[in-house]
This record gives C-alpha cells, sequence and structure tokens, in this order.
C-alpha cells in the first residue's frame, strides 16, 4: 500500500510538471511576440531619444553662432529648418523675422512669418506681416490672398474687400499710365476679390467680376473655369459646359487634367435651377 501510494504521489508530481512545461510552451509564442513587440517599441523610442537628442545638439550649436554672429544667415536658416523639424513654431518666429530683415527683397521669409503666425493663432501679427509685403510689393498676390483671407477670418469683411479694390484700382491707374514696375497682374487681384464675394454668398457680384475679368483678358483660362464652376453650382449646366470647353482650350497643358476632373466633380445642379 505504501508503495502504490509513493507511486501515485510521483505521478502526480510528473503530471503536474508535465502540465506546467506543456503550459509553456504554449504560452512561449504569445511570450515571444510581447518581448517583441516591447523591444522594437523600446528600439523606436531609442530611436526617437537619439534623434531629439541630435536636434537639440545642432540646435544648440546654430544658437551659440548666432550669439557671435547675430547676422549669420546659414545659422539662421539651419536653426530655422531644425525648429520647423522639431514642430517649435513659436521657436522659428526670431530667426524667420531677422532673415526677413535681412532679405527685404525677398518675400518668401516674410509670407511665411505670416503663415507660421497664422498657425499660433497670431492673426493681427500675421495680417501685419502680409500687409508689410504689399507696401513694397503690391502685386504679390499670395500676400495680397493671404491678408485678404486673414481679415475675411476676423470678420473684416468689408477690410478685406477694400485691401483688394484698392489694388485692383492701383493696378488699373499704373496700366493707364502705362506703368508695370509694381507688376500687378489685373485678373489674378479680380479673382481674389471675386473669391470673397462667393465666401459672402455674393454670387452676382462675384459674376460681374469674373465677366469683367473675360472681357478685359480673353485669353486667360481663369476666370472662364471660375465661372463655369459657378454656373454649374446655379444648375445653369450647358452654359457650364460650354464655359468648361473654353477654359480647357486656353489652358496650359499642365492645367488640363485638372480643368477636366474639376469639370466632372463640381456640384450636381439644382433642380429648380433654369438651363
Amino acid at each position: 500500500m505504501k508503495t502504490s501510494a509513493k507511486r501515485n504521489h510521483w505521478l502526480y508530481i510528473n503530471s503536474v510538471i508535465l502540465l506546467l512545461i506543456l503550459v509553456i510552451f504554449s504560452i512561449f509564442p504569445l511570450v515571444s511576440g510581447i518581448w517583441q513587440v516591447n523591444q522594437e517599441q523600446t528600439s523606436q523610442n531609442n530611436i526617437v531619444n537619439q534623434e531629439t537628442a541630435v536636434l537639440e545638439s545642432e540646435v544648440l550649436g546654430y544658437q551659440m553662432v548666432l550669439q557671435r554672429e547675430p547676422d549669420n544667415q546659414t545659422a539662421l536658416e539651419g536653426l530655422l529648418d531644425l525648429k520647423f523639424r522639431q514642430g517649435d513654431l513659436v521657436g522659428i518666429i526670431v530667426p524667420l523675422e531677422r532673415l526677413a530683415e535681412l532679405n527685404p527683397t525677398d518675400a518668401r521669409y516674410m509670407i511665411l512669418l505670416a503663415q507660421t503666425k497664422q498657425q499660433i493663432g497670431d492673426l493681427p501679427g500675421a495680417t501685419a506681416a502680409y500687409k508689410s509685403i504689399l507696401a513694397n510689393q503690391p502685386g504679390n498676390i499670395t500676400a495680397l490672398k493671404g491678408a485678404a483671407d486673414l481679415l475675411v477670418q476676423q470678420n473684416l469683411v468689408t477690410d478685406a474687400i477694400s485691401l483688394v479694390d484698392n489694388t485692383l484700382k492701383s493696378a488699373n491707374r499704373l496700366d493707364t499710365n502705362q506703368n508695370t514696375a509694381q507688376d500687378i497682374n489685373i485678373t489674378s487681384v479680380q479673382l481674389v476679390l471675386a473669391e470673397i464675394y462667393i465666401q459672402q454668398n455674393k454670387k452676382a457680384e462675384a459674376l460681374k467680376i469674373y465677366e469683367e475679368a473675360i472681357k478685359t483678358n480673353p485669353e486667360d483660362f481663369r476666370p472662364l473655369l471660375a465661372k463655369a464652376i459657378l454656373k454649374k453650382e446655379e444648375g445653369k449646366i450647358e452654359q457650364a459646359k460650354s464655359l468648361f470647353a473654353q477654359s480647357l482650350k486656353l489652358a496650359p497643358e499642365s492645367y488640363k487634367s485638372s480643368i477636366i476632373k474639376l469639370e466632372q466633380n463640381s456640384l450636381s445642379p439644382s433642380p429648380t435651377s433654369s438651363q
């Protein structure tokens, strides 16, 4: 009896050990997978930390250079690039402002400054940056549209219209005097003004501008295209088709596919609209 009890005891122990071995082997792939994920996550974190450390080291290097040479444009541009890569929008303001001061004829820095200030919520600062460009380059459409959009965003629609309309009047005066030194593209300015009216749901005013632009510059495809989109939104399909065809004919080759897509994707006609 004692031998039998001892044998049963060892059988029980062996069964438990066998069960443990089976359990261990059954969970091993899961444990291995979790370990691998943790290892990969740790590796990724280490890479991110290393990249962050490298960026911070490079930023410090440029800052030290700028302490000795505050107008070193290579260091300013290097710092600007690093701050972008870090996602530090506030941190790029100072080097951008200095680069804009050092390059008053290059509007790219001031435009980037305006866009950055807009991103961080400094709308008055962004508007001022755009207007400083327009003071020297009234024909800069990027700055004009940016300033107009910001004014509309701040519910200063009348100011936005006045800004663009005054630019248009200035362009017309220059054209009359045959003085093109300011290089203002009248059609581009007209399109910016029409867009403001479209945003305010004043389609009649926008349409009038498109028609004037087509009359004064019949070789430009853009007002034809804008009018086509407006007509299709009104449900005047046949008119829209004709205008799309005219704009497609005049457009440079690189724009043709986009015009075709616009025609295909623009709004369906309203069931109550007339042809």
